[in-house]
């Protein structure tokens, strides 16, 4: 008998993130996107309708305030609903305002990839303790992130850049970035030249034994 899958909820006002994400999700075996809308009535309509297990809520609709923050409390007083928050802004106040209210975990948009093992570790958290503890690790993961995206910039490098960076700091090789960034291994490679170049390393350990000092 085929497992259940993960239903998920996508509500952001752009289109385009929302394409992203169900190409990225319907890949996995054990998920899928039942539904995305790209308004506050459309997506509370979906979820009473569709019942999802996960809700990707962004954090600003077409504004400089975090509107998602206002719509958690009414998804959490219709659903059971686990609800991720995905910002770009990396505002660090508004991320933790937004865990505050009930919201289980948050992608900043960069790191979509993220996702699938995000909402895995979303639905295996128990304990208010294990929720609580994961919050503050990710908190510090983010502010520890906007502190090295500042010592990056320093080197020039491009977001896309940064993210193969952020991978190689977490040991992992060619293929493996190639796969979880949708590209071919080519162009990581690519992407790894510039990088040492540009931190005028000869490979990728030096490289990033170079960044930790400077950080």
């Amino acid at each position: 008998m085929e497992k259940e899958k993960i239903k998920v909820l996508v509500i952001d006002d752009s289109s385009a993130w929302i394409k992203y994400i169900t190409l990225l999700l319907d890949c996995e075996d054990d998920m899928i996107v039942v539904g995305s809308a790209s308004n506050h009535s459309d997506g509370l309509d979906l979820l009473k309708l569709l019942k999802p297990d996960i809700v990707i809520l962004d954090l600003y609709f077409s504004s400089i305030e975090p509107e998602g923050l206002e719509w958690i409390h009414e998804i959490k007083s219709i659903s059971n609903a686990k609800i991720i928050v995905t910002t770009s802004s990396e505002n660090p106040i508004h991320v933790e305002k937004a865990l505050l209210s009930g919201a289980k975990d948050f992608v900043v948009k960069e790191n979509f990839r993220k996702l699938p093992v995000t909402i895995r570790e979303v639905l295996k958290r128990w304990s208010t303790a294990e929720v609580m503890t994961k919050m503050v690790e990710n908190y510090e993961k983010l502010l520890a992130q906007r502190g090295e995206d500042e010592i990056l910039a320093q080197f020039q490098l491009t977001a896309r850049e940064k993210e193969v960076f952020r991978y190689l700091e977490d040991d992992m090789n060619r293929a493996q970035i190639a796969k979880v960034m949708f590209s071919t291994e080519n162009t990581i490679k690519n992407h790894i030249t510039n990088i040492l170049k540009k931190l005028g390393a000869s490979n990728t350990k030096e490289a990033v034994e170079k960044f930790r000092k400077t950080n």
